[in-house]
């Protein structure tokens, strides 16, 4: 089977990438000669590649998606320090990196001399043989386009597809398109029955090959829809049980939690002093469409519920200049923290954003969410912490 791979440059005003889905800014840097595009500094420009390859195991899976990288383009024009931050899994991160490592960029150039500039590399997988769907007839565009629905359009379209899915007869296309549903079907208010119907077949699709160490994702997919949307699955193999024993340690780890962090106004915040207020601490970036839509709603309840001891605190890892210029443009006034080295982050174990983790006032953790919420379901989390 022919592959058709679409990498992608990406550089914004400030280094980092600017379109919808776009993957979040480099990481921090000790060294002050990393740069940023802008500010006199050029952004690098790819001058040769190599187009990275599919996996035999994601080619069975029908797997597509991207592959996002930040990196760091030294004066040689060589991509250095590869991190992943948004991952397909399956051998498809290491072809990444792999190909990278050998693209040809001219560096970025500031005050006429050749620096190292922070850049975020996104590469596209699509299967160029039937790029538009996949043997089983549904449609890869509806998949891909999902996030561009209207709330209730969406909620729609998820559950008709979560549905023909669960009737596929068992494949490799079946197992991939349910994967990448599973991705999906928690930004938003789904239903729990829709959430059921993809964890009912990611539990089918998984008791169907017991011992593929390659179903990692899948079940700590799964293993996620059981413990925080509250579905049933009936599977019992060592695979599921590892999924689960690392949520339940990521938990400890949460409910344990205490980090400080500054606001956008140099305000120091430590979650260790707001015992007697409900906290709901929300881990979010500008470039995050997801996040960007539960974030009028996180607005709406900090003006209704502040004066109740609502203490909402959203946390970003991406540079400060580029926060500052989006919540002043968005006018959002619940605090924005700062988490450059991503320390807090890893302390709450977030892989994804958005995640939301809801403390009442003795400081005890009673709800988590693993996606974007509407403002119902933050309103069902906050009466978990007597708010309502």
């Amino acid at each position: 089977m022919r592959q058709h791979i679409l990498p992608f440059l990406l550089f914004g005003a400030a280094g980092v990438c600017q379109q919808s889905d776009a993957p979040p800014a480099a990481p921090q840097s000790n060294s002050d000669r990393v740069f940023r595009v802008g500010g006199g500094v050029s952004a690098p420009k790819l001058l040769s590649k190599i187009e990275p390859n599919y996996t035999d195991e994601a080619q069975r899976l029908h797997l597509e998606g991207q592959v996002v990288l930040v990196v760091e383009i030294d004066p040689n024009g060589h991509a250095v320090h590869p991190r992943v931050v948004s991952s397909l899994g399956h051998g498809l991160d290491e072809n990444a990196i792999e190909a990278v490592d050998k693209w040809k960029f001219q560096p970025g150039y500031k005050d006429g001399k050749p620096v190292t500039v922070a850049a975020t590399i996104q590469v596209n997988f699509r299967l160029a043989d039937n790029p538009r769907s996949s043997e089983e007839g549904i449609p890869l565009d509806q998949l891909n386009h999902l996030r561009s629905l209207p709330d209730e359009q969406w909620k729609d379209a998820i559950g008709k597809l979560a549905r023909r899915i669960q009737r596929l007869e068992p494949s490799p296309a079946k197992t991939g398109l349910i994967a990448q549903l599973g991705n999906l079907v928690t930004e938003g208010d789904a239903g729990h029955d829709t959430l059921q119907v993809v964890a009912s077949t990611m539990a089918d699709v998984l008791r169907a090959a017991p011992n593929a160490t390659s179903y990692n994702a899948l079940y700590e997919s799964l293993a996620r829809l059981v413990r925080y949307e509250h579905c049933q699955a009936s599977i019992d193999t060592p695979q599921y049980e590892s999924a689960v024993a690392k949520l339940e340690m990521e938990e400890e780890h949460r409910r344990n939690a205490d980090f400080t962090l500054s606001d956008l106004t140099g305000r120091r915040w430590a979650l260790r002093d707001l015992r007697g207020k409900v906290v709901l601490v929300n881990f979010w970036a500008t470039w995050c469409p997801p996040c960007r839509k539960e974030m009028p709603d996180l607005e709406a309840l900090d003006q209704r519920f502040r004066s109740r001891g609502l203490v909402i605190l959203g946390i970003s890892d991406e540079d400060e200049e580029k926060v500052l210029r989006f919540i002043t443009e968005s006018k959002y006034s619940y605090p924005i923290l700062l988490d450059p080295g991503r320390k807090v982050n890893e302390l709450f174990a977030v892989e994804g954003i958005p995640q939301s983790f809801l403390y009442n006032r003795e400081g005890k953790l009673v709800a988590q969410a693993i996606d974007r919420r509407t403002e119902q379901q933050f309103l069902a989390m906050l009466k978990q912490a007597g708010l309502e």
